[in-house]
């Protein structure tokens, strides 16, 4: 009998998303031991991870993430539940910055970087495993960890994230309000955001510390017939006490000078969203 959570899914069927039911876990980890997973679930995407966890979480069905399967001893008995994995494996070089997505292989990156010429990484050789895993364990050897590389992590904080977006009209809006973020820096979360959702609009509220707010709106490609950026900022500008916003139809900026209406300047987005 299928599993409701699978024919949900499977309905859905977000792009980068794989399941498989009743998966031997021994073919997923290193030491080739562990019994059958009740459902696997491998997301390729920001977006297929965020649908994923949030049909795990409306279904009730216990869940756990597993990476490369590297120093994990599974059960014979398997997993009563589902297992997620984070597949992405992009990776972007870029002069002596790298970007890399936590599905990577870790040796491959190290392949990588070297072929590049660039120094930093070599002591990770051999290293098995996925990249997200390694930075989050600290993998190391030789007198050298991975933490020594690392600038920045960009995470999914599963609660609010999934908190975050909701459908209007059967289309998704991820809408939140942050605090310390400048305008200027709000693009690229919104960015981050579309990527996440897939198809949908993305807002952003970011309040400064003299108590203003900048907004940005962008509307995925698919849907900017539909929804006009520059018509959904302004609509929260309002609400912020601000006039006029401009940019394209698919990304959009404003401000207002009260940043205490944050919320209601997202609400006012996304009554415009169902009026619409």
């Amino acid at each position: 009998m299928q599993s409701p959570l699978v024919a949900v899914m499977r309905t859905i069927c977000p792009p980068g998303l794989s399941i498989v039911e009743n998966a031997l876990l021994s073919r997923f980890t290193r030491f080739e031991v562990g019994g059958p997973a009740r459902i696997l679930a491998d997301a390729a995407t920001d977006g297929a991870l965020i649908e994923i966890l949030r049909a795990i979480r409306e279904a009730g069905e216990p869940h756990t993430l597993m990476g490369g399967g590297t120093n994990l001893v599974v059960s014979d008995q398997g997993y009563d539940g589902v297992v997620l994995r984070y597949t992405n494996p992009a990776l972007e070089i870029a002069g002596n910055a790298v970007s890399v997505a936590a599905g990577a292989v870790l040796q491959e990156l190290v392949d990588d970087v070297i072929a590049r010429g660039l120094k930093g990484l070599e002591t990770m050789t051999g290293i098995p495993g996925w990249v997200g895993g390694a930075v989050y364990g600290n993998a190391g050897a030789y007198g050298h960890s991975i933490h020594e590389r690392v600038s920045s992590v960009r995470f999914l904080e599963i609660e609010s994230e999934l908190e975050c977006v909701r459908e209007i009209g059967n289309v998704k809006l991820l809408a939140r309000a942050v605090e310390g973020v400048e305008t200027k820096d709000l693009k690229s979360l919104v960015d981050d955001g579309k990527k996440q959702i897939g198809s949908g609009v993305v807002a952003i509220v970011g309040v400064t510390e003299d108590g203003k707010a900048g907004i940005v709106v962008g509307v995925t490609s698919d849907l900017t017939a539909r929804f006009n950026a520059v018509d959904l900022v302004r609509k929260g500008s309002e609400a912020l006490g601000g006039k006029g916003g401009g940019g394209r139809p698919d990304m959009a900026q404003a401000g207002g000078p009260d940043g205490a209406k944050a919320n209601a300047a997202l609400s006012a987005i996304e009554k415009a969203m169902a009026d619409a």
